[in-house]
């Protein structure tokens, strides 16, 4: 039912829609829908419409678009003259659900098989310079890929072509999201790139399996596993094809992860690989058992600040309490595989097995916490060690510091008539192992005097053969 009178079609403007009414219900059995040279198939179309003047309501209209099911209503301002004239601005406002989504099916324009045989998709996502939207989000399921979110509720806002959706809450990979995203589409080249999360109780290995390892092959789903809480702020520039621009992205996350394991991980058997060819230690380590463990780790709680920036992943110095051994390491892993990690650990859990002890019976932590630092470095593909005597003589400047501390403090307790009891830990002695092969730039020191004690037994030699070296501070 139509009211209200055009008098010239050919030269109608804006004002003139004004006093016309439409109302009644639109259907449409299957059609093709253009938009930006994009067809999209359209079916199942049936809504209640009333148009007054400039405005449309549309209540209930239920559609499938790319075989999405999808239902609206709300308030479409400004409909009759966009539909009509180029210059025109739509404001929509409106409530949307839908029981499933496939992302890649409403952005994908066409299937492209390479060389190999292989099908991808070609994605290009623009939006449109005059349309704003203010959409109360709700999805049952939304796909992308491998990529699988649930229960998914949101408010999603597009004003002069920038999308935010903000707040958004969805379950995946076994855990639950909170937080905001916001896309800058303005630029034809690139689209800046903000997101705001808090995820709790997700399952790691499933996150890295839904973002296919995040392109990188150093630690995947099969490597780790665990329950994990992250808060994290990333920013980064997608192209309008969704490539990520890796030199753009920046990430600092706040992770936890709880009962972790950690399986098949090269680097933690090639520590394994690395004590057996040491001269030194070998000869008192059952290297195949310690190799056993360190295939296999478990884990309590790991808990760090993680940043990615410039192309690299920065892990700073933490304590990992496992099954294996309780080792403080740091890292830098970057995209392109290369290693750089730093890391520490008791000479005494080498000698440990899973019950307490080795074949020369239980093994006593005596409070001496001798220790051996190395730094691993290389690829991926060609992993190495050598003797970290940088971050020995850091950890010890720290442990005098600390120390330099307590003395302060007890010797104002005694001053102050409080007593000089004191519970402090005596010193703890740091050793470190330096390789044969090593790096010629080791910071490791040379004994030049004869020393005493586990010193003069240490440094023992046969004649006409390199011998690694062992210095005890």
């Amino acid at each position: 039912r139509i009211t209200g009178k055009l008098r010239d079609v050919a030269n109608i403007r804006p004002a003139d829609l004004r006093a016309l009414t439409i109302t009644g219900t639109a259907g449409l059995k299957d059609a093709t829908l253009k938009l930006k040279g994009v067809r999209h198939r359209l079916s199942g179309l049936n809504a209640q419409l009333v148009i007054a003047g400039n405005d449309a309501t549309v209540n209930g209209l239920r559609c499938e678009l790319q075989g999405n099911p999808i239902e609206l209503s709300g308030t479409l301002h400004n409909l009759m003259p966009y539909l009509l004239f180029t210059d025109q601005r739509l404001v929509i406002d409106a409530r949307g659900s839908s029981s499933r989504i496939d992302l890649a099916a409403l952005v994908a324009t066409a299937e492209v098989e390479d060389a190999g045989g292989t099908t991808t998709r070609d994605y290009t996502v623009t939006f449109p310079a005059l349309i704003d939207l203010d959409l109360r989000a709700t999805v049952d399921e939304l796909v992308f890929e491998d990529f699988t979110a649930e229960r998914i509720v949101g408010t999603i806002a597009l004003k002069d072509r920038v999308l935010s959706v903000s707040p958004m809450a969805f379950a995946s990979a076994g855990g639950q999201v909170t937080g905001s995203l916001r896309l800058d589409g303005r630029s034809s080249a690139h689209y800046p790139l903000a997101i705001d999360a808090d995820v709790r109780g997700m399952r790691i290995e499933q996150l890295f399996r839904q973002f296919r390892n995040f392109g990188q092959t150093f630690i995947t789903d099969r490597h780790l596993k665990g329950s994990g809480n992250v808060r994290l702020a990333l920013n980064a520039s997608l192209s309008p094809a969704l490539a990520l621009d890796q030199n753009s992205l920046h990430c600092v996350a706040d992770l936890r992860i709880d009962q972790g394991e950690l399986n098949d991980h090269a680097p933690m058997i090639a520590v394994a690989d690395h004590i057996r060819g040491n001269k030194l230690v070998s000869p008192f380590v059952d290297t195949q058992r310690l190799k056993e463990r360190l295939t296999h780790v478990t884990f309590a709680s790991l808990e760090n600040q993680v940043e990615i920036r410039d192309r690299t992943i920065f892990v700073p110095t933490m304590l990992v309490k496992s099954s294996a051994m309780d080792i403080e390491v740091s890292a830098e892993q970057t995209f392109d595989g290369g290693v750089d990690d730093h890391f520490n650990f008791r000479l005494g859990d080498l000698f440990k097995v899973a019950d307490g002890a080795d074949e020369f019976g239980p093994v006593v932590d005596d409070g001496t916490g001798l220790r051996i630092f190395l730094h691993m470095y290389g690829t991926t593909e060609d992993l190495r060690f050598k003797n970290d005597g940088a971050a020995a003589a850091a950890r010890r400047k720290t442990r005098i510091k600390q120390e330099s501390t307590e003395l302060k403090g007890l010797l104002t307790d005694i001053l102050k008539g409080n007593g000089g009891g004191s519970d402090a830990q005596p010193a703890r002695a740091i050793i470190t192992v330096e390789d044969p092969a090593a790096d010629s730039s080791s910071t490791a020191p040379v004994a030049t005097t004869r020393k005493k004690g586990l010193g003069r037994l240490l440094e023992k030699a046969v004649k006409d053969e390199e011998v690694e070296v062992i210095t005890i501070e």
